[in-house]
């Protein structure tokens, strides 16, 4: 959990024109939440944010904590940006919002703190006193670092996971959409795939017209890309070409699959999807998980980051790339399924489905 502390003579947040919080002299705070983080990270951050020496002592040095003076509290999730590669930030290091959201409140509570809302679109004014500004984090790895040299850490214990299931298993996507001569030979692989399709009855496949290719994401030494088109015909071809990550002469497998359901012809899809199975994992008592390669997109809101959730738990998430997005994670797993949901910056939900049409009864996937 990362704080980024600043010392003011005022702050203040504003949504939607109206002011939420307010102070005087004392911190303002931007908080992030990461994916591993708990009450008891949560916890131990605020008690340092409180300790902090970096009030005026009255003979010119910095030696007093916050006090009775006051607190205002904005939620930050970029504070998680990894910058690393190109020029656009990605925030996959950030908590999903039903992890981050109550460790936000919780971390207000303590401090008594003045506060943002939650995933709105805000307006924070601050005159910063100083200027001082620090970076304060606590993270699991510290403790788990002493743990291993032996040293009691009290204050990081982890309980255990009531059941166990893969997260995060596939890795963020690194590249960009394909381009130039990769797109061109990932485009001849997967126009033979549709061709090989064999419709039912006397459906006509038709060529698949212009396609859109999904952020890449790579699991078990395989890459996937995912791909939708328009057919001819009036279908949708959807389907994803898999190949050794980093090579781009390497064989390529493409797969491919024809649908009548559309989104046109489905207004109340909050979103497209599309899935197919690309492995298993076997977990407790035998039970097997399908691990599925999931791409679509949001069609009717402007998404920031997608997530999929199996039993209320976050297992995958993706930053959207043109409003496109991939995913890869366990479904029909002891008898939980995947739902997938969008969410704004702020990490506001806006959208979400379930790869299922019937939700209570996991007969079989949903049309694409």
């Amino acid at each position: 959990m990362r704080a980024l502390v600043q010392r003011v003579s005022s702050a203040s947040v504003r949504v939607d024109g109206r002011t939420v919080g307010q102070i005087g002299p004392g911190l303002c705070v931007l908080l992030g939440v990461g994916p591993d983080d708990d009450e008891a990270i949560c916890d131990q951050l605020a008690e340092k944010v409180r300790a902090l020496r970096i009030f005026d002592d009255g003979n010119g040095k910095m030696s007093e904590p916050l006090g009775q003076r006051e607190l205002l509290c904005v939620s930050q999730f970029t504070l998680y940006a990894n910058t690393g590669k190109g020029n656009r930030p990605s925030f996959t290091g950030a908590a999903p919002p039903q992890l981050a959201e109550p460790l936000y409140e919780r971390f207000c509570e303590q401090l008594g703190a003045q506060r943002g809302v939650f995933g709105a679109l805000m307006e924070v004014e601050l005159v910063n006193d100083g200027p001082v500004t620090l970076m304060v984090e606590v993270e699991r790895s510290v403790a788990a670092r002493s743990a291993s040299r032996g040293q009691p850490c009290e204050d990081s214990q982890m309980a255990p996971e009531p059941r166990q299931v893969p997260r995060f298993a596939a890795e963020p996507p690194h590249e960009h959409l394909p381009s130039g001569r990769w797109a061109q030979r990932l485009t001849e692989a997967f126009t033979e795939a549709c061709a090989a399709i064999e419709p039912d009855g006397d459906t006509e496949v038709g060529e698949p017209g212009e396609i859109s290719w999904y952020p890449e994401r790579t699991w078990h030494g395989r890459s996937y890309l995912p791909a939708v088109a328009a057919s001819s015909t009036g279908l949708e071809l959807f389907g994803y070409i898999a190949h050794i990550p980093g090579d781009e002469q390497s064989e390529l497998t493409a797969v491919a699959d024809v649908t009548s359901e559309t989104a046109a012809d489905n207004p109340d899809w909050q979103i497209d999807l599309c899935e197919e199975v690309v492995g298993s994992w076997r977990g407790e008592t035998d039970s097997v998980a399908a691990m599925t390669l999931v791409w679509g997109q949001p069609t009717k809101v402007d998404a920031k980051i997608a997530t999929a959730e199996l039993a209320g738990l976050c297992v995958d998430q993706c930053e959207l790339v043109e409003r496109r997005f991939t995913l890869l994670a366990p479904d029909d797993y002891r008898g939980d399924t995947l739902e997938i949901a969008c969410y704004d910056g702020g990490g506001r939900e806006l959208a979400r489905e379930s790869l299922y049409e019937d939700a209570e009864a996991a007969d079989g996937p949903a049309a694409s």
